[in-house]
């Protein structure tokens, strides 16, 4: 199947400042009645601009009343300010959280080892901003993305069948190396799968070290997440 390119852009928008002109109409949201108004982007593309004295409040509205129309969560949410609220209220919404973040964002306060969330994306390339601590509970899948903080030690700690690193991160061989021992030391008991970019210059010899290696015929592992 080719790729086919996905082109996002907003259906509602909620909006703390006060409309330029005044708006077509007003419509009930979430028990609150805000004022709306048709507008386009750059693109050409029309949206439903409203507009909320709390702004915060105008997202979660928005963000429950669609994701309870069509029955589904929300994939996604992008952190541009400092926004604890709606970190915290996307915590106790659903079961997993994806978290992208602006580098405005001061440190500390992002604290995602607190979440009950069994799926768990982090985008973050200070660690201080997405405060990991010890992942003390268990996991589907946690994928990093654009972590270069993100160590072998630290996904020592995760509990998840799951593992993957991708973009921003190159690991050692002596870093696998590490994995693998704790592995087979009975390390991470419920890893089915891990995804991690090691170095160019990668040495077999490094990677393997103190491990007792038996060479088999290769085949293929069909494994269902």
């Amino acid at each position: 199947m080719p790729n086919i390119p996905v082109f996002c852009f907003p259906v509602l928008k909620a909006n703390k400042t006060t409309p330029s002109s005044n708006p077509v109409e007003t419509v009930m949201i979430g028990g609150h009645r805000v004022p709306v108004k048709i507008e386009t982007d750059k693109n050409g593309e029309e949206y439903l601009e409203t507009y909320w004295d709390d702004e915060n409040l105008g997202l979660t509205m928005i963000a429950d009343y669609v994701c309870d129309l069509y029955r589904f969560d929300l994939f996604s949410i992008l952190l541009l300010k400092e926004d604890l609220e709606l970190f915290h209220w996307l915590h106790n919404r659903q079961s997993f959280m994806n978290v992208s973040e602006n580098h405005q964002i001061s440190n500390g306060g992002y604290n995602t080892s607190s979440s009950d969330s069994e799926f768990l994306e982090i985008d973050s390339n200070v660690r201080e901003n997405i405060g990991i601590g010890n992942f003390n509970r268990e996991l589907e899948l946690v994928r990093f993305f654009n972590c270069p903080w993100i160590t072998i030690e630290d996904l020592m700690t995760v509990d998840a069948r799951r593992i993957k690193v991708v973009a921003g991160k190159l690991f050692t061989n002596q870093d696998v190396n590490r994995f693998l021992k704790h592995w087979m030391r009975g390390g991470s008991p419920r890893l089915k799968q891990i995804k991690i970019d090691v170095e160019s210059e990668w040495n077999e010899e490094a990677f393997l070290e103190g491990i007792n290696v038996q060479k088999a015929i290769p085949g293929e592992r069909f494994y269902k997440g």
